[in-house]
């Protein structure tokens, strides 16, 4: 029982902290898409910066 309370005590800042974090948002590149081909493509850096970094 006096373990419970500990525990949630100590929490209790950790989850008022995370309940308070505002969303963030991802800035637009500072280049195209394709300025890194041949090594990248166009296609699989939109996906990756639009995609995969969004969530």
């Amino acid at each position: 029982c006096f373990l419970v309370f500990s525990t949630s005590r100590q929490l209790a800042p950790v989850l008022g902290y995370l309940g308070s974090r505002q969303k963030h948002s991802l800035p637009d590149l500072p280049y195209d898409y394709g300025a890194l081909e041949p090594h990248i493509n166009a296609q699989i850096m939109q996906l990756h910066h639009s995609k995969h970094h969004a969530a």
